[in-house]
């Protein structure tokens, strides 16, 4: 059952693969990725921010480049 779960999620979240979002970074990254933070947007999704700049508690633009079962892996982009 949780093998699904998995696969639906993750395939309702490759809708948002190429789109653009600005969101809130609110945590430190992933222990394991350098250069990651954590970022939500206005309806709470969960991004995995990948920047080398200081983005902990701005509001930043992001695209949207690979999706996961639990949260979209995205890069930090330039207004």
């Amino acid at each position: 059952m949780s093998k699904l779960h998995y696969e639906i999620q993750k395939n309702k979240n490759k809708a948002f693969q190429g789109k653009e979002a600005e969101v809130l970074v609110d945590q430190k990254g992933l222990e394991n990725f350098p250069n990651t933070t954590l970022a939500r947007d206005e309806n709470y999704k969960l991004y995995a921010v990948f920047s080398k700049e200081k983005l902990l508690g701005k509001k930043v633009k992001i695209k949207v480049t690979k999706a996961t079962p639990f949260y979209l892996i995205s890069e930090s982009i330039k207004s």
